[in-house]
């Protein structure tokens, strides 16, 4: 490839979101960072969503939002910009793209990364040619009927997660949209992208990081998150990163109209070598250890505490 042709390559940055696992195919373009840096104990030698202007504290329920807000409102501006997740890619290889299943590999060696198309001039000739790319459109299974059938973006959604929640962000999107019928047809259809994985032209990131923070911290204050059913370690305190998922198929609904070029490609699955260089979150490991000593909270008529195990409740007479 010659020099000139170099220069006309677009800048590109694909983010891989990770938790407690990273690793990306060796790149230019390939950026592992750890989503909910700030609350958690092990404080990877990778790039954190915890610094400058972040919400890395809200990841227990935006999950790999906090990583997309995080360069949003940091990161250097590159005319692409995408992310995967730690163990989910996008394949670049051209091939046209298998719908609800996904290709594999067991690493990222050279053979690999030909195969998907993970070579870094590959990369950035292949995002050039649209303005987004994303993973395939499925058609939506039908868990009521053991996917027999199809279902569409909105039912979907009830039968997985809290109803209330789907519509609070249904009403708000319409609220923000001059065509609410539009909004209506894109959570009616039966066909969707999962995973919320994407690359896109930076311009067009911006809109959407814009547009869908808005409806999120709009219905957020009025989900009951305080509730079990959203407590740490239920599948429900993702809530607004499914929500976000379920955004992101809307928002592809609105630019495909708009004339956006939108490309499909495959999922590929598997695991690239995974960094285990950490060090401990000290602060957070003393306060989480006094914490499980030493327990206080107010109560109905009272107050609640615990120490060394001992726990005793006092309640006010009436």
């Amino acid at each position: 490839m010659g020099q000139s042709e170099m220069s006309s390559m677009p800048s590109v940055k694909i983010y891989v979101v990770g938790f407690d696992r990273f690793g990306a195919p060796p790149s230019d373009i390939f950026v592992p960072i750890q989503a909910g840096k700030s609350k958690s104990l092990d404080q990877f030698e990778v790039l954190g969503d915890n610094t400058g202007d972040n919400i890395s504290d809200l990841n227990a329920i935006y999950a790999e939002m906090t990583a997309m807000y995080w360069v949003w409102k940091n990161a250097q501006k590159t005319d692409y910009v995408g992310f995967f997740h730690y163990r989910r890619y996008l394949d670049f290889s051209g091939r046209p793209p298998i719908g609800n299943s996904d290709y594999s590999f067991s690493d990222a060696n050279l053979v690999t990364r030909v195969r998907y198309g993970w070579l870094d001039e590959n990369i950035r000739s292949s995002v050039a040619k649209h303005d987004i790319i994303a993973p395939p459109l499925d058609e939506i299974g039908n868990p009521q009927d053991g996917y027999k059938s199809s279902t569409s973006l909105y039912e979907q959604y009830l039968c997985y997660h809290v109803g209330r929640d789907i519509d609070l962000v249904l009403e708000e999107t319409k609220k923000k949209s001059d065509n609410p019928r539009e909004i209506d047809e894109a959570f009616q259809s039966h066909y969707a992208t999962f995973n919320h994985m994407y690359v896109m032209k930076w311009d067009l990131f911006e809109e959407y990081m814009e547009w869908a923070f808005s409806i999120l911290e709009a219905v957020r204050p009025q989900i009951a998150l305080s509730e079990p059913i959203y407590g740490k370690g239920q599948l429900q305190s993702r809530a607004l990163g499914f929500l976000g998922e379920r955004l992101f198929n809307v928002f592809l609904t609105i630019k495909k109209k708009q004339g956006v070029d939108v490309a499909h490609v495959s999922r590929v699955f598997g695991y690239a070598a995974v960094s285990t260089k950490k060090k401990l979150n000290l602060r957070l490991a003393v306060s989480k250890f006094f914490t499980r000593l030493f327990e206080y909270k107010k109560i109905r008529r009272g107050v609640y505490v615990k120490a060394f195990g001992i726990s005793f409740t006092y309640y006010k007479p009436y």
